[in-house]
């Protein structure tokens, strides 16, 4: 596989939802950057389209594809172009908001777009200090996009830039498949399926030509990100004064607060309850003995920490006085290989917890200073409100090569769902889909019996991955590739297998995850670590953005007049 293609790959698979990541670790783990990579300018294209109408019909107005709406570098954008980048704005940040929190806020996801989806947008002041709406909002955003769009599309044009024939039949099928959208949507033409949309004056034609535009400057953008290499200097150059944001630590830490160790206060007419300055003096006094107590303690790993916690007075008994039970007993919580960035300490405790030569059992205490008195210079003013005790235990620098992996799942079927959704499967379920699993397993190896070519071998089995897996992420076309498979990307079975000691090109086997039954393939092993993976993203973020401003530069905007746009849209 050619350099290109690889980092092509790469980044698709890093924009997949992956079936097999583990949402909690995925949490924890540091958010890469890659997915700049790819050209974030709103370019999911055509989202009202593939996905649905969100937006609207527009009611019947004035002809707008006359008009002109605004003048991008030297090109003449009429209302109703403009219009395709305002529509696509509005169901691009509906899709995005609605993919971020559907899956925690069900029904209510709604709230999140911050206004009323049974009103029209012009209609919702969004910014209260300059008097503009939701409609205004999505204006602007149209013609930054817009913006991108041109000044990607103008450079490319410049530089006779063609798509590959990938891109080009991807394009070409999408305009295609413009009349089944329509048949499905009940609309007798495209040209009548678009105005449904982007409003009376769209047409098939100007549409066909504004995606065009579009995934072009795309492409154009995509190739740029492509063609960029880096030798291991830059690796290391690039990492310099910041190597800790590329390392994940583990350690154990809790917080003593003043807030606990306050007594009853005094309770207003309203219910409000108070402190004078004496009884928070001495609720400071309590936790800074408590704080003494476990530096004492000879804290050395997470059970002594435990330990030393449930003996302290305001953690041993409840606020009756009576011994706390043993499921509700006071624990230390653990960070495991956690990034910088996602540390729940303050920044003295982080700044002590990446130091060099940090070890194994090193323990901390770091002052909560309250807020009043947390920007006095004189040491002695600041008023110490609680502290964090932190036990040190692991820095990981990521060095570990990434695995490139195949496998075929075979997914456990029925199930039973609880009442917040979580499903289960029966031991027979599960016995199911691992008998399937071997079928495939002997068939695969049948399938290969005296074959000594591994590329021919490793053939095989991605041709029965893309006929049998159930992973809708890596079936079909790449035969259940995973590529940079990293440490606690994967569920843990899956993972364990991935980073074997001793793991080699055509290893096999079969691993149980709570989706199911995986027959694993072992590829290759990758030429990037962990750590150079994360620091290439970021690499090629920071030039690719300093690459795409560069262009905006030599792109102006100007507004001519916006009369004709179609503001009153109301988003279902």
């Amino acid at each position: 596989m050619s350099a290109s293609s690889k980092k092509k790959l790469r980044k698709e698979q890093m924009a997949a939802n992956l079936t097999e990541k583990q949402l909690q670790e995925q949490r924890e783990a540091k958010k890469l950057k890659t997915y700049t990579v790819t050209f974030a300018i709103v370019m999911v294209l055509v989202v009202a389209i593939v996905l649905g109408v969100i937006v609207a019909p527009y009611v019947e107005g004035a002809l707008r594809s006359g008009s002109h709406a605004v003048t991008i570098g030297e090109h003449e954008l009429s209302a109703s172009e403009l219009s395709y980048y305002y529509v696509d704005a509005i169901s691009n940040y509906h899709d995005e908001v609605y993919s971020q929190y559907y899956s925690y806020y069900g029904n209510y996801w709604s709230l999140m777009l911050g206004f009323d989806t049974t009103k029209a947008l012009d209609k919702q002041i969004k910014d209260q200090e300059k008097n503009t709406t939701w409609a205004d909002y999505f204006i602007d955003i149209a013609i930054e996009n817009a913006k991108s769009v041109y000044a990607l599309y103008d450079d490319a044009m410049s530089k006779n830039f063609k798509m590959s024939e990938e891109d080009q039949k991807t394009l070409d099928n999408s305009l295609a498949s413009l009349p089944t959208y329509a048949k499905y949507n009940d609309c007798d033409t495209v040209n009548e399926y678009l105005r449904t949309i982007y409003g009376p004056s769209a047409n098939e034609k100007e549409y066909a030509e504004y995606f065009t535009i579009t995934c072009i400057a795309s492409a154009y953008y995509d190739d740029h990100a492509d063609s960029l290499e880096y030798e291991a200097k830059d690796y290391r150059a690039y990492e310099n004064e910041k190597k800790h944001m590329y390392n994940r630590y583990t350690f154990v830490y809790h917080s003593l607060n003043m807030s606990s160790y306050l007594g009853e206060g005094t309770k207003d007419d309203k219910g409000n309850t108070t402190w004078t300055d004496e009884e928070k003096n001495a609720a400071r006094e309590k936790v800074k003995a408590d704080m003494e107590k476990l530096k004492a303690a000879g804290i050395t790993n997470k059970l002594t920490f435990d330990e030393a916690l449930q003996s302290l007075d305001i953690y041993k008994y409840d606020k009756d006085g009576k011994p706390v039970a043993d499921d509700k007993k006071t624990t230390a919580k653990e960070s495991k290989d956690t990034f910088y960035d996602y540390m729940y300490v303050n920044e003295a405790a982080k700044k002590w917890i990446i130091e060099e030569g940090r070890k194994d059992g090193d323990l901390g205490v770091f002052p909560i200073y309250d807020s009043a008195s947390a920007e006095e210079k004189d040491e002695s003013k600041k008023l110490v409100n609680g502290y964090y005790i932190v036990l040190f235990n692991e820095c990981d620098t990521n060095e570990v090569l990434m695995a490139n992996v195949r496998h075929i799942l075979v997914k456990f079927e029925g199930g039973t769902k609880d009442k917040d959704g979580n499903v289960t499967y029966s031991d027979k379920e599960k016995q199911a889909a691992k008998t399937e699993a071997e079928k495939l397993y002997k068939e695969f190896q049948d399938s290969i019996k005296d074959e000594k070519d591994i590329e021919k071998i490793e053939k095989k089995f991605s041709e029965l991955a893309n006929k049998k897996s159930d992973d809708q992420n890596g079936k079909v076309t790449n035969g259940g590739l995973y590529e940079d498979i990293y440490p606690g990307q994967m569920v843990e079975p899956f993972e364990k297998w991935c980073f074997e000691e001793g793991r080699k090109t055509g290893d096999t086997g079969l691993v149980e995850t709570e989706y199911g039954w995986h027959i694993m393939f072992y590829s290759s092993t990758d030429e990037l670590t962990y750590r150079d993976f994360m620091i290439e993203n970021d690499m090629i973020a920071d030039d690719m953005e300093k690459w795409h401003e560069d262009l905006l530069k030599k792109t102006t905007a100007t507004i001519v007049n916006l009369t004709f746009m179609e503001y009153d849209i109301v988003v279902g």
